[in-house]
């Protein structure tokens, strides 16, 4: 309950309940009032629209989903764990939302089936200076992005098929390969164990740094993250020397950070769980 709690506010999604829901003897009242009374102590963040950061969009194809959904959501899924595990800030971007998008990258994984509608709105991303990159079979509408990278051989399912057998297996040379390709240099860098996730998003004009630390959980067996030490934040300066920290269903605190020429430096103390980050 904890960690599932944990996961949807650092994700962002919607934590609801309902009166009287039983789910088979699972629920634990007493945790679960705990979860919703530090929620609503600390409704400013997580009932406030967050706008993601980044310059990487991740293209949601629903109709390539609807015809191969195997394959497509395999490779939805491989691009984002790879991007989640080395901290690269994204966005999702469908086709009701591509024609606004106006990021640097785009990543089309699998993407089998666009509209001539869609076609014209990754062209014109591309004419305004954006980067596409492709795997596997890109629809025909789509090949004449010469500058587009390409990665054919659909990489990025291999990668989540290792990652489902073994989860600490190390990043292959694709995904090397296909992180340089991104070309990108995020403003808030987050230096943590690939198993800490890192959502940096903008509420209002304040920026905020969700993580949500997985690190040892096993399915059935272990159901408490490892503690994360020497997990460091970097920040374009100026940016203020004071880092508010607030960690899962606990308190607020601040620490100081150190400047490295351009940049802000923030060494943040353990996180169990997960903690929000954040400068006033």
């Amino acid at each position: 309950m904890l960690n599932l709690a944990m996961s949807e506010l650092m994700a962002g999604a919607n934590l609801w309940d309902a009166k009287g829901h039983v789910m088979s003897g699972s629920n634990d009242m007493a945790t679960r009032i705990e979860i919703f009374k530090w929620v609503a102590a600390h409704e400013d963040i997580f009932g406030a629209h967050r706008e993601p950061t980044g310059e990487v969009g991740v293209y949601f194809s629903d109709t390539t989903r609807n015809f191969y959904p195997r394959d497509f959501v395999a490779s939805y899924r491989g691009v984002l764990l790879l991007l989640l595990r080395n901290h690269i800030q994204f966005r999702i971007v469908t086709p009701r939302t591509v024609n606004s998008f106006d990021r640097k990258v785009l990543v089309l994984p699998d993407v089998r089936v666009v509209s001539d509608a869609e076609s014209s709105s990754i062209h014109r991303f591309t004419e305004q200076g954006g980067r596409v990159i492709m795997t596997g079979q890109a629809d025909p509408k789509l090949n004449d992005l010469s500058n587009a990278g390409r990665y054919p051989d659909t990489p990025e399912r291999a990668y989540l098929k290792t990652a489902e057998a073994d989860f600490n297996s190390p990043d292959s040379p694709w995904a090397t390969d296909f992180l340089h390709s991104l070309h990108v240099s995020d403003k808030v860098a987050v230096t943590a164990s690939r198993n800490l996730v890192a959502h940096v998003s903008m509420i209002g004009t304040r920026q905020y740094i969700f993580m949500a630390n997985f690190d040892g959980l096993r399915p059935g067996e272990v159901a408490t993250p490892r503690t994360q030490h020497d997990i460091q934040i970097t920040l374009e300066a100026p940016a203020g020397t004071q880092l508010h920290i607030l960690p899962f269903l606990g308190v607020e605190s601040v620490i100081s950070g150190k400047q490295r020429g351009r940049q802000m430096q923030f060494a943040l103390p353990s996180v169990d769980r997960g903690a929000i980050a954040w400068i006033n």
